[in-house]
């Protein structure tokens, strides 16, 4: 699911950015010397264009935002975290695997205007917990797929994949789903983020 959900995001941005995107006119030596010493925030360089993220802001440790402690009904305990080497996408990772490496979250950090807009416009529903504005994607009693919007475009993804016996040893009602169980998790990191409202 993780891979399917950032593949759909990433897809949707992508169309996004290719259809407002403009041919580079040739240019000469000289020309080429006096846009690069003038250039404007209304011609934005075609490296920005081609990836659309950008660094979350402030500087912020994916893995700090929920404690793996708090996940122990998403798997086998211990939990542990294993922040991801950024790869130069500017979006920064943290995976939370359970005793039998199965990752049971999928924590992103990154700042895109596109991102932003897709949320709030695609979303499933929006959760409302201690003062957190959940935007979920994907809501199924075993997955969950929701994301935080901050300033700025700042967006804290979050793909919840429990493994089969922490669904079942959640016993959820009936009609309730992976995101409403995590929804306290999300909230805690909503107020680690300063973004409670």
């Amino acid at each position: 699911m993780s891979m399917r959900t950032l593949a759909i995001v990433v897809a949707a941005v992508g169309l996004l950015g290719a259809g407002c995107g403009t041919q580079k006119p040739e240019t000469t030596a000289s020309d080429s010397a006096s846009s690069s010493a003038s250039a404007t925030p209304s011609a934005p360089s075609s490296e920005a264009k081609t990836s659309g993220y950008q660094p979350f802001t402030p500087a912020t440790n994916p893995c700090s935002l929920i404690d793996p402690e708090r996940l122990a009904s998403q798997g086998p305990a211990p939990i542990k975290a294993h922040a991801m080497d950024e790869d130069g996408t500017g979006i920064q990772q943290c995976d939370y695997e359970d005793a039998g490496g199965h990752e049971v979250l999928n924590v992103k950090l990154f700042k895109n205007s596109d991102g932003a807009s897709n949320f709030r416009a695609i979303h499933v529903r929006i959760l409302q917990s201690e003062g957190a504005e959940i935007y979920v994607m994907k809501d199924e009693s075993n997955e969950c797929g929701a994301g935080l919007l901050g300033p700025g475009d700042n967006i804290a993804q979050f793909e919840f994949e429990p493994g089969d016996a922490a669904v079942s040893a959640a016993a959820l009602p009936a009609g309730q789903t992976w995101c409403d169980f995590s929804a306290p998790a999300l909230a805690e990191a909503n107020k680690k983020l300063g973004w409670a409202k």
